[in-house]
């Protein structure tokens, strides 16, 4: 799984790389409010509203190609169905760690022209 995948992203936004990067902007913009709302349900204790969150989330990161975050929000779903609440924490600080690679892979690839 890739933090980002490029080939994938470009085909879910129909080729069109303008498209892309303004999904890229407005997903790494989202995201942290995002990531607070997640922490603030798991908080709360209220299981539905985080995997719904979760699932919004992890949509958002499969129109981007974000692979580490896609398979986060779907272990957050998956935990919330089972009432596994505690794993939730954890995975919660694997994506603002996964946020932070896309980022700098997102930079890098900027950088080289590649995006």
């Amino acid at each position: 799984m890739e933090v980002f995948n490029r080939p994938v992203a470009l085909a879910r936004q129909n080729g069109d790389e303008a498209r892309l990067e303004a999904a890229i902007r407005d997903f790494i913009a989202r995201a942290p409010s995002d990531l607070d709302a997640l922490r603030n349900a798991r908080a709360g204790g209220d299981a539905t509203r985080l995997a719904d969150l979760a699932a919004d989330f992890q949509k958002r990161a499969e129109g981007v190609g974000a692979e580490g975050l896609v398979a986060l929000g779907a272990r957050i779903v998956t935990a919330c169905g089972a009432g596994d609440l505690a794993a939730v924490e954890a995975d919660v600080e694997r994506m603002e760690i996964e946020l932070d690679w896309l980022e700098r892979v997102l930079d890098a690839d900027r950088c080289s022209g590649n995006l």
